[in-house]
């Protein structure tokens, strides 16, 4: 591969198509040039070049310089690669966020159509990604009730990425319990918490190991990690909306909050 072959594989691989690369490289090489110079620089017929120009000229990687004939000059490289990692990167967080939109409407359309045929299901999360969205989701719908049981420093990051969403449930009366294994008692994050409890909102610890790890949301959805309790990793997880299922995690919840001890 040549020099030139790899620049533009390079600016393709930073969002442009391979006739505007070529087109952005020879403008550069020349630094200033009429539409004539550049389409027999860079060997591309004059009506792709009158097409992609204002292309460049959008992006910023090309300018018009107001003289007769009219010429243009590019960007200089470092300021051009910039603007395009910038334009790459927006488009990532537009993608991200899409994504994020796609998941919390596809189970949601899920979640209204279970209910609404009374279906009762059993479903498997393996990624870690969707299961960080799920609790959120689930966490931001509940009405009456969050139960939760992990270790802390699963705990400890839930708390912390979701403030905001359990100060909003706790405005609207939602009840939210933690239990989770004795954290260290050097931990600045406690006393933060200590002064948010409330009859609210409420962290206790079991000083044995934590038998399971999982949660009940409004009595209705639970989940429960079915991974070795050693193991740090959340997924597998196993979900449903199946009652007995759900009454059972909760009555054991409910037996294992009679054991443990304010934090």
């Amino acid at each position: 591969m040549n020099d030139n072959s790899e620049h533009i594989e390079i600016l393709v691989k930073l969002g442009l198509t391979t006739l505007q690369a070529r087109m952005y490289l020879t403008i550069l090489t020349l630094q200033k040039a009429g539409v004539g110079k550049i389409s027999i620089v860079s060997d591309i017929a004059r009506p792709d070049v009158y097409r992609v120009l204002p292309m460049l000229e959008k992006i910023g990687l090309v300018r018009k310089v107001i003289v007769t004939p009219i010429m243009y000059e590019a960007t200089p490289l470092k300021e051009g690669c910039q603007i395009l990692l910038n334009l790459k990167k927006s488009e990532l967080e537009e993608t991200e966020q899409r994504s994020i939109e796609l998941i919390k409407t596809f189970d949601e359309k899920i979640h209204r159509s279970n209910c609404d045929e009374g279906n009762e299901s059993f479903w498997l999360i393996n990624s870690k990604m969707l299961l960080i969205e799920k609790i959120s989701l689930v966490e931001s719908t509940a009405k009456k009730s969050i139960d939760v049981i992990g270790k802390w420093g699963a705990i400890r990051a839930l708390i912390f990425n979701n403030t905001d969403i359990y100060q909003q449930a706790i405005n609207q009366g939602v009840k939210i319990r933690f239990i989770t294994d004795n954290p260290k008692p050097n931990d600045k994050f406690i006393e933060k918490l200590t002064k948010k409890s409330g009859p609210l909102f409420e962290l206790r610890f079991l000083e044995e190991q934590l038998p399971i790890r999982g949660a009940i949301y409004d009595g209705l959805t639970a989940n429960m990690c079915v991974r070795t309790i050693q193991d740090q990793e959340l997924t597998p997880s196993l979900w449903s909306n199946n009652l007995e299922f759900v009454n059972l995690l909760l009555s054991y919840f409910d037996r294992l909050w009679t054991q443990t001890k304010k934090i």
